[in-house]
């Protein structure tokens, strides 16, 4: 057994071991090599982040558009309402002096309490002649059929991406240059009153008796208006 070991090792002549011993070399050599040209991947960083923010960035900005959007639906249909009963009022105000029944009646009554009567008739008039309350309700209506159109394309638009976000505000941006001059107590009520349906705490606004008393007519210190504590 050993010697055919050795007649084995013996076969192989010294030029021959030469050879292989320079093409193991050469095998390892490419190794190296190989290895050599696969360096590892530069440390990048993650783009799911950069991502999240933004898909955060969008969502957040549509909350608060659809929120803006709502409130003015709320905005107008309570300003609908006040010019309604104003211009029903005046109407029902004038009817009422020119029936031949109340004449009868404001006859047997002191002077003084006609005069009252009738000045408060002239003043509902004047104020249904000067102010056209039946305008200004149909304005509103549109105000708030067309912002509520915009509600339904903010809630109905499927993957919001930052184009269709920039869409959706110039919409609303067209809206408001048609708009007149915003009540800001009344539009800080809206807001309460949506931040209640919505179920969003801490972010109600303090708003005393007497400015809610003449919302619907003037701003009675609307700058004193603070988040609620």
């Amino acid at each position: 057994m050993n010697e055919n070991n050795s007649e084995e090792k013996k076969e192989k002549t010294p030029s021959e071991q030469k050879e292989e011993k320079s093409r193991d070399d050469f095998s390892e050599e490419n190794n190296h090599k190989v290895i050599d040209t696969f360096p590892p991947p530069p440390l990048e960083k993650p783009k799911d982040k950069d991502d999240k923010k933004q898909v955060d960035c969008i969502a957040n900005e549509r909350h608060n558009l659809l929120f803006s959007v709502r409130r003015s639906v709320r905005y107008h249909n309570r300003r609908i309402l006040f010019y309604d009963h104003l211009h029903k009022l005046a109407i029902s105000l004038a009817l009422l002096s020119s029936s031949a029944t109340v004449v009868a009646v404001l006859s047997r009554l002191n002077p003084f309490y006609v005069t009252i009567l009738a000045l408060i008739v002239v003043f509902f008039s004047a104020i249904d002649l000067v102010v056209c309350p039946d305008k200004a309700a149909r304005m509103h209506n549109d105000l708030s059929r067309e912002f509520f159109n915009l509600e339904k394309s903010i809630i109905t638009t499927k993957n919001t991406t930052k184009e269709a976000l920039i869409d959706l505000q110039a919409r609303r941006l067209d809206i408001e240059m048609t708009e007149p001059p915003i009540k800001k107590v009344l539009d800080a009520i809206c807001h309460n009153e949506l931040c209640r349906a919505m179920g969003i705490k801490n972010s109600t606004k303090e708003i005393k008796w007497y400015q809610r008393l003449c919302c619907q007519i003037f701003d009675l210190r609307e700058y004193a208006i603070k988040p609620m504590q």
